[in-house]
């Protein structure tokens, strides 16, 4: 296997015995729904922070890179927020079937007899994963099928555990906030970290952690060191597809659908998702063609 096709291999069929042991998911986008399932559950056997960017294959390709020496890594397009956007976006679910989504002030919810209620990641997967429930049958035999979407959904859902779509960072807390503060959206965050550069804030999120809320926050230091970094790795880490970095130093976020900024995060029709999803796929494999190429000049040196 070549440089260019262990980027673009999906790190989850290396375990699939472990997260699908009855082998029943017989696409990338089965195979990621048990994986979710797999990890939200509190006692899966490898461990509390088990990672797909930890995993040894994953670092046996971050040598061939040149990247052996960082310590955290985070994915760049996270699959579940576009995910739960095609699923609200939806031409086939829509509000008079059974199952069918919103978002009421960018909290997600679920729709049962009672209404629309907010539903967490970890409740939402188990019953993706539910052969008995309305939510598994409209999401597998409705939305993966019909739906405008689901061909980039499936094609997502391959790519989203490859190399190339893993990346170093400055810290852990970078992707805590990240998700917290940008939707997981890494141009979103490139535009929050610079917006607290010009106008020396820090910055400041809750998250639940083991059944607790929990405070986390990022000091005016911290976030100038996040730029730095940003600023000095754009192109190491082949990233310039996701921002670019002024003549002053000013990071500028490219946005993955037309209107998309820190005050209009998310997608607000199905083909701006649509939209979205493109531009994830098409830089993920832009950002492995680019990593083959940084490889192919360091080995001629």
């Amino acid at each position: 296997m070549n440089l260019m096709e262990k980027l673009l291999t999906d790190q989850k069929e290396s375990i699939k015995k472990i997260i699908d042991p009855n082998n029943n998911a017989v696409s990338s986008f089965e195979l990621i729904m048990r994986s979710f399932n797999y990890f939200l559950s509190s006692n899966h056997s490898l461990g509390k922070d088990y990672d797909y960017e930890k995993r040894e294959a994953s670092m046996q390709i971050y040598k061939l890179l040149g990247w052996n020496d960082e310590k955290s890594f985070d994915v760049i397009n996270s699959f579940y927020i576009i995910f739960k956007c095609s699923l609200v976006y939806s031409n086939v679910l829509s509000k008079n079937t059974q199952t069918s989504y919103c978002f009421d002030k960018g909290v997600f919810c679920y729709r049962n007899k009672f209404g629309y209620t907010p539903i967490g990641k970890k409740k939402h997967i188990e019953k993706i994963n539910d052969e008995e429930t309305t939510c598994h049958k409209a999401i597998y035999s409705t939305f993966i099928n019909e739906d405008k979407n689901a061909k980039k959904i499936e094609k997502l859902a391959a790519l989203s555990h490859t190399v190339a779509n893993f990346c170093p960072v400055p810290n852990a807390k970078f992707n805590i906030m990240k998700g917290c503060m940008a939707y997981d959206f890494l141009p979103l965050f490139v535009d929050k970290i610079e917006d607290c550069i010009c106008n020396n804030t820090s910055m400041c999120c809750e998250i639940k952690q083991d059944g607790k809320i929990k405070k986390i926050d990022a000091d005016i230091k911290e976030v100038t060191k996040w730029h730095e970094w940003l600023v000095n790795n754009k192109d190491k880490y082949a990233l310039s597809d996701y921002y670019d970095v002024s003549e002053h130093k000013r990071l500028i976020g490219n946005p993955l659908f037309k209107n998309q900024k820190l005050d209009n995060p998310l997608p607000q029709n199905q083909e701006e998702v649509g939209v979205c999803l493109d531009n994830m796929i098409e830089r993920i494999y832009n950002r492995a063609d680019y990593l083959n190429m940084l490889s192919m000049k360091g080995r001629k040196k």
